[in-house]
């Protein structure tokens, strides 16, 4: 036999022990995600229907009837829920032969449940200094296992997609970086800036957000560094639909997770924003089917110029006008958490900001420009 087909042998071997693994552990996973949706559905229903006392006061004093909140809640988690496992199924059926893609069902599964409120319900908690199950220790075991898998595998996402190699080449450090912590985070949940425990999360906040997306920047950066540098014609036409969605996905964390204003469903104030991260985050399994399955569809430069220049103007906008309303604050001794002393510092950021908006957008643009077009 000659060596070109001795390699070809080999390779195809290797290819085919990759998918054995990949279709294991996807059907290991999906096992794992029914029990968890069948048992956290229900616990999530009943917890929204029974909220706590606290919570329940907050409702009555919104004038937001108790039933029409809760089933609210339930039907944004059924939508969040739907949307990231029908584009999961539909690629595992017509990618079940390709290992590459079958890894991108498994990690889409697996995140989109931690990331819900029904893997909440069966999660482990924190209770007088201790980390007990909602449902007993072998249901929170499996909840832990596939958080930790989400959690390890959706930054290679942002490495990998779409060929299954490395961009940059060093990126496999932070992937096995991101995947010991993720590991680590599970098995020891007081280990300080963990985040996939809120209660030991909240308690640094700040920092744990910074390592949260220190990683998921570098991982979205290497993105577009795949696209303008690395990828084929073909591979920047799927790019652009990943690019799309890994970028609403990043937009709807620093919604939801931003330490200053973080959007918490129980409460009316976070609920109020809730279909909006919803929205965003189902746009990453949505694109990534599409760019894999029908990436010709249809031209998208301008949508990922506009989805660019207004993510980079959400963070820029809320970031000054945070620091502003701080400023204004102290210079004017006022306190900052009563509403009729914030008000005018409010006020007052909220006219720079306004000012300072079309010079930004402007200046955003003209970068985003150069960016995607040299």
């Amino acid at each position: 036999m000659s060596l070109p087909l001795i390699r070809q042998s080999l390779s195809l071997a290797s290819t085919l022990d990759w998918l054995r693994a990949v279709r294991f552990f996807w059907v290991i996973a999906l096992l794992g995600t029914l029990i968890v949706l069948v048992a956290g559905i229900p616990t999530r229903y009943d917890e929204v229907l029974h909220p706590i006392e606290e919570q329940a006061i907050e409702w009555r004093e919104a004038g937001v009837l108790n039933s029409f909140y809760a089933h609210y809640l339930f039907t944004l988690d059924l939508i969040y829920m739907l949307g990231w496992m029908i584009p999961v199924l539909i690629l595992a059926r017509r990618k079940w032969h390709d290992p590459l893609m079958m890894f991108v069902s498994l990690t889409l599964m697996t995140y989109g449940l931690s990331e819900s409120e029904f893997l909440s319900a069966t999660q482990v908690f924190e209770v007088n200094g201790e980390f007990v199950g909602r449902q007993g220790p072998i249901l929170g075991a499996i909840s832990e296992f596939v958080q930790m898998l989400g959690g390890a595998t959706i930054l290679s996402l942002f490495f990998i997609f779409p060929n299954g190699k490395f961009v940059p080449h060093w990126s496999c450090h932070m992937v096995v970086l991101w995947g010991g912590l993720n590991v680590v985070w599970s098995l020891f949940p007081r280990v300080p800036l963990n985040a996939n425990y809120y209660d030991t999360w909240i308690k640094t906040p700040e920092l744990s957000f910074g390592i949260y997306f220190l990683f998921f920047t570098v991982g979205l950066g290497a993105q577009i560094y795949r696209y303008r540098r690395v990828a084929t014609p073909n591979e920047r036409q799927q790019a652009k639909w990943v690019l799309v969605g890994l970028i609403f996905a990043y937009m709807a964390q620093w919604v939801q997770f931003f330490p200053l204003m973080p959007a918490d469903p129980h409460h009316i104030e976070g609920a109020y924003i809730m279909p909006l991260v919803v929205a965003l985050k189902g746009m990453l399994p949505i694109t990534v089917t599409l760019s894999i399955m029908r990436y010709r569809l249809w031209d998208i430069d301008i949508f990922i110029n506009r989805a660019l220049v207004y993510s980079i103007l959400t963070v820029l906008i809320g970031g000054i006008y945070i620091g502003l309303a701080v400023i204004f604050s102290r210079i004017l001794e006022l306190n900052v958490l009563h509403y009729e002393n914030s008000l005018v510092a409010s006020l007052g950021a909220t006219v720079i900001v306004v000012i300072l908006f079309q010079p930004m957008r402007e200046r955003v643009q003209y970068a985003v420009n150069r960016l995607m077009y040299g």
